[in-house]
């Protein structure tokens, strides 16, 4: 399954990592980066891996 919106996805990736905040403006502030990219068509299709091992529900 693909998703045009990761950014939540993205947000809590680079968390997990260490590489940023996890705070309401650092939230704000990738996001705006994001819609950035997307305006621009330079912000790839996310595969959601759980999605595609749990298969399809709906």
């Amino acid at each position: 399954m693909r998703h045009r919106n990761g950014g939540e996805q993205i947000h809590y990736r680079l968390v997990s990592e260490g590489r940023i905040s996890n705070t309401p403006s650092m939230y704000r502030h990738l996001s705006s980066h994001l819609a950035q990219a997307r305006r621009e068509n330079d912000f790839p299709d996310l595969i959601d891996t759980m999605r595609l091992n749990r298969g399809s529900t709906g």
